[in-house]
């Protein structure tokens, strides 16, 4: 009698334990390859990577336009190529920042267009979203670094940065976005 209880209970437990399982949320069961719900949410709602390098070479293309009308003589050219990195602060999604290419005036910007040139870059920058600025020498002095630094408006991390000492160059950096690709492939693997 003993024996077929304890086979009786122990068949209970072992159908209590599946069916509690079974019930566990789809979110618990794991981030399937893409970060969390909450990481992946945020990414799904960004624009498309796509968009935002449209963007990003429509800005560094009014970026050089600008600095090359305030700073006569300044020719602006692409240093290196254009980059991207993973992400980090978004768990294991695919997502990732671009950084445009570096583009570079033997030119120095002189101290007496400092103002006028990285006014230019505010302008500019904020036709495309690029309006905080974070830093911006005042005062600039012969012999002396002049940066301005300018973070975009959307939250999300972009970075527009100029400098000059004994050349002058600036460059573009996003937040993090994920391709249209990216976004697809987590929505086939997400649970149904």
């Amino acid at each position: 009698m003993w024996k077929s209880m304890l086979i009786t209970l122990s068949s209970v437990l072992v159908l209590a334990t599946a069916a509690c399982d079974m019930t566990e949320s789809k979110e618990e069961l794991g981030d399937y390859g893409f970060g969390t719900a909450a990481e992946l949410g945020e990414l799904m709602k960004r624009p498309d990577a796509e968009q935002v390098l449209d963007q990003l070479h429509g800005m560094v293309t009014a970026v050089a336009a600008s600095l090359t009308t305030a700073v006569p003589g300044s020719a602006w050219l692409p240093s290196n190529a254009e980059s991207k990195t993973h992400c980090g602060e978004f768990g294991s999604t695919q997502g990732n920042r671009y950084t445009s290419q570096r583009f570079q005036s033997m030119v120095p910007i002189p101290p007496q267009l400092w103002e006028a040139a990285s006014q230019a870059v505010i302008v500019a920058g904020a036709k495309f979203g690029y309006g905080k600025v974070g830093f911006r020498t005042e005062n600039a002095r012969e012999g002396a670094p002049s940066n301005l630094e300018i973070f975009s408006d959307d939250g999300y991390g972009g970075r527009l940065w100029l400098g000059t000492d004994d050349y002058a160059n600036f460059y573009v950096n996003t937040g993090c976005f994920l391709t249209a690709k990216a976004k697809q492939r987590a929505r086939d693997a997400a649970p149904k």
